[in-house]
């Protein structure tokens, strides 16, 4: 039996040729590469050194990765992403591009001084077995760098129930035909990614923590990266998610020792790298500019719960006599300030719309018992009005006390 799915296959190779990365920039691609290979031991890699790329997709990782080493092997399965791939490595003369699947690599065992697979081995039936097989290339001591979606172990409940149900979503979405799904993930990117991630930045901006907002890392990337991790999440149909412990058990049943795990996550992950508030780096300068402060932030409190200010004192109506001297003369007691003005109780201000309802709801017993009393009246023989009713009241109520003596 293959390790592999000819359906998710032909998907990926599909979205690499709609997105074969020609329009990512420069910056951007280095950024993402620097967070992918953040723990890859590159002392490890010099001009001499023969790897591979397992699931190269674009090249737009083997395109960075190139100029370190001195051969590259760029595996996939898709005949199309290999065409993407070879346009983006045009100018890189020691890439060789091999299709093959993970169960048929055509290279010697033990032949490769390194080997990397980012985001490929959790779209295979068998991503143990996958991992058994690259590490079958490798030399010994060579290292091997993996990419695997995980299954959000580290995050509370509502964050899994969103998963779960976007996953529940992916599952619908990646039957439809890639033209289709196509445009329903880019209203996805639209939709969902861009404003999350736009609310991240923003936050961040402030100060604030994002590491609990889903696609935070999304946060200064462009519309196009978000287009395509949205085709990337939800048009593939085999999708497998490990837990850092099965990730790490299933590298060293595969004889990989030393296993370090990244704290960092790429573009599919849900955090962000953490940085000062307000510091960035300019191209031109090492040196950190820093943006103008933020304006104050307003209060939380709505404006009629907030304290009124202390009023101003006022000078003694009545001007007290002097009680410490002999003089007799008559002083006024000096201009309260705040300072000096007793402490009383904060008092909040009322809205309008609470002093209309009062009002009206003041406006309305008075009718209600006008309505009654009249109706006292006229069950009393008694057709006066207002007047004559407040009178007859009074008097059945003298009456009765004058019975009960």
């Amino acid at each position: 039996m293959k390790n592999q799915d000819d359906a998710t296959i032909a998907d990926f190779g599909e979205e690499w040729a709609r997105f074969d990365q020609t329009a990512l920039s420069a910056e951007e691609a280095r950024k993402i590469f620097d967070d992918y290979f953040s723990v890859f031991p590159w002392e490890k890699v010099d001009a001499r050194a023969v790897g591979f790329d397992l699931g190269c997709g674009s090249g737009r990782w083997a395109r960075l990765f190139a100029p370190r080493a001195g051969k590259l092997y760029c595996l996939d399965a898709s005949e199309k992403a290999l065409d993407a791939a070879r346009r983006n490595c045009a100018a890189c003369a020691n890439v060789e591009f091999i299709r093959a699947s993970v169960d048929a690599i055509p290279l010697a065992r033990g032949s490769m001084d390194f080997g990397y697979s980012l985001g490929v081995l959790d779209h295979v039936p068998d991503a143990t077995e996958g991992v058994r097989e690259c590490v079958e290339l490798l030399k010994p001591g060579a290292p091997f760098l993996v990419y695997l979606y995980y299954a959000f172990d580290n995050r509370p409940l509502w964050f899994r129930a969103i998963w779960r149900a976007s996953d529940a979503l992916r599952r619908m979405i990646s039957r439809l035909p890639f033209a289709v799904k196509k445009h329903i993930c880019d209203l996805i990117a639209l939709c969902v990614y861009l404003p999350l991630a736009r609310l991240s930045r923003t936050l961040a901006a402030r100060g604030r923590s994002v590491e609990r907002i889903p696609l935070s890392y999304h946060a200064d990337l462009s519309f196009y990266t978000m287009r395509t991790d949205a085709l990337d999440r939800f048009s593939t149909r085999l999708e497998r998610r490990f837990t850092r412990k099965q990730v790490v058990e299933m590298l060293e049943r595969a004889g990989l020792e030393n296993v370090r795990a990244s704290d960092s996550p790429p573009p599919t992950g849900a955090r962000r790298a953490k940085k000062p508030p307000f510091a960035r780096l300019d191209a031109d300068s090492a040196r950190p500019k820093t943006p103008p402060a933020a304006p104050p932030r307003r209060s939380e409190r709505p404006r009629w719960l907030r304290e009124r200010p202390p009023p101003q004192g006022r000078p003694s109506p009545k001007p007290p006599r002097d009680s410490g001297g002999a003089s007799g003369k008559r002083v006024f007691s000096p201009k309260i300030s705040p300072s000096n003005r007793p402490t009383e109780a904060p008092r909040a201000h009322l809205p309008a719309t609470a002093r209309i309802c009062g009002a009206a709801a003041a406006g309305r017993v008075i009718f209600l018992m006008r309505r009654k009393c009249a109706r006292w009246g006229r069950e009393g023989g008694r057709t006066g009005g207002w007047r004559d009713t407040q009178r007859m009241v009074k008097g059945v109520s003298k009456g009765s006390k004058k019975d009960g003596k």
